[in-house]
Formats: structure tokens, sequence, C-alpha cells
């Protein structure tokens, strides 16, 4: 097993990140480097949170830095390139129920 050392200032670090991380997934990336830095197994690790312990490895390689960002792949919309008329319409035409302004 691999050893991982943080000082208490990077677990403290690692603790706050956990629960203010706007995504679960950024918040399960960090749970996984704050588990292996506190002498949990790897292995564990990963099968606790599903994830490959190469997963696990990279997570952990990467810092805390590397934690923060977080890329979501996806489709883009033509909506996307007119955010200000889009924000102006509803504004102007709010929807008046809960059926309507549902997608």
């Amino acid at each position: 097993m691999i050893s991982v050392t943080c000082s208490a200032e990077e677990l403290k670090a690692l603790r706050d990140e956990h629960f203010h991380h706007p995504h679960p997934r950024g918040q399960m990336k960090i749970a996984a480097v704050q588990r292996t830095a506190l002498g949990a197994d790897r292995s564990l690790v990963a099968a606790m949170l599903g994830f490959t312990e190469t997963t696990v490895r990279t997570y952990r390689d990467g810092g805390l830095d590397a934690l923060k960002q977080f890329e979501v792949g996806g489709s883009t919309s033509a909506l996307d390139a007119h955010p200000d008329t889009l924000r102006a319409e509803f504004v102007q035409h709010p929807a008046r129920i809960v059926k309507k302004a549902q997608p």
C-alpha cells in the first residue's frame, strides 16, 4: 500500500472542500483522497466509492487544486449563445404556474 501523507492544514482543506464542492462527483473525488490520506487502503476506498484503484490513485496524485477542477462533458444548445435574450424574455413573461415552468 502506498502511504499518503497530508498535513493537518491539508486535511482541514479536504474536509472543507468535501462539503462545499458544488458537484456530487467532485465531493466523491475529495472523499477518495481524504480517506487514502487518513490511511485507508486504496482498494477499499475504490470499492466504497465505486471507483477503480487507478482512479483513486489519479485523484490522489493530482493534488487539491486538481480536485477542485471539474469538467462535465455533454451537448451544447444553440440557445447557449443567447443567455441575455432568454433572461430578458423570462423576466418579461414569467411562468405563472408550475406546470408551465417545467421543461
